[in-house]
Parts: structure tokens; sequence; C-alpha cells
């Protein structure tokens, strides 16, 4: 009997070292070997605005008067939607996305960045601080 107990708690105690070891537990390995799962919140899906706000003011460090500017060019460019496309008023080039930056002036935004909010506002803050902490690089800006 103490022979079965020692195997099995050693399977146990191997078991739990593998578990540990990967990283992850299924509810049901928890509930077999007493582990405590901890519920987490589920995370909050951002807006488009809420991104823009974020990657302006926290990861951009933009103070947020030109956060704000920067909030309008956005409105005033796409209308906020990420997919808005501008040939019309171009000589050269496509406006794409959110920030509408142009294909051919902005040559090194691919068109993949130029259409996620995340890659199109981080380019957006290399170009305002490329220009001097200025936004003249829309035309929707004005000084």
């Amino acid at each position: 009997m103490k022979n079965k107990i020692l195997a099995l708690t050693t399977v146990i105690a191997i078991t739990a070292i593998s578990i540990a070891y990967i990283g992850t537990i299924t509810p049901l390995q928890a509930q077999t070997y007493n582990f405590k799962v901890e519920k987490k919140e589920p995370v909050k899906e951002m807006s488009i605005k809420e991104c823009v706000w974020e990657l302006l003011t926290v990861e951009g460090g933009l103070p947020d008067y030109e956060a704000a500017i920067g909030m309008l060019i956005v409105k005033r460019e796409s209308s906020w939607d990420k997919e808005a496309e501008q040939y019309l008023l171009n000589d050269r080039g496509v406006d794409r996305g959110l920030w509408q930056i142009n294909s051919y002036h902005q040559a090194q935004v691919s068109g993949s960045c130029a259409y996620d909010v995340y890659c199109s506002t981080r380019e957006a803050i290399k170009i305002y601080k490329k220009r001097g902490n200025n936004w003249s690089a829309w035309s929707t800006y004005y000084e």
C-alpha cells in the first residue's frame, strides 16, 4: 500500500511540475490536482478613438493639446474610417487609412501599415516629430 501511495504521489508531483514548466493549465487539470484557477477579467476592447488617443499621448508622448489636434486631423482626413482611400486630389500616390498617409510622399509606410490603426498612428507620430513636432504634413492642419 505504501508503494502505491508513494508511486501516486510521485506521478502527481511530476505532473504538477510538468504543468508548471509548460506554463499553461486547463480548468480540468486544476480541479484534478487541486490548483486554484484565477479568473481574469476580460480585456476591454478599445474603440479606434481610444487607441489613437492612447498611442498619441502615452506611447508618442504628445501633450494633450497636440494629441487633440491629431484627433481632429483624423476626423477631417478619414472620418475615422481606417479603410479610407483618396485618389482624386493627388497628383501622385494614394492617401490611405485613418491618417490618409500618401503612398508616394510617405513611401516607407506600407499599405498594410497605412490601413492598420496602431501602425499608421505610430507612423503619423514619426512624421509629426520629423517635422519638428508639427502637423503640417496634413493638409487639414491650419496653423
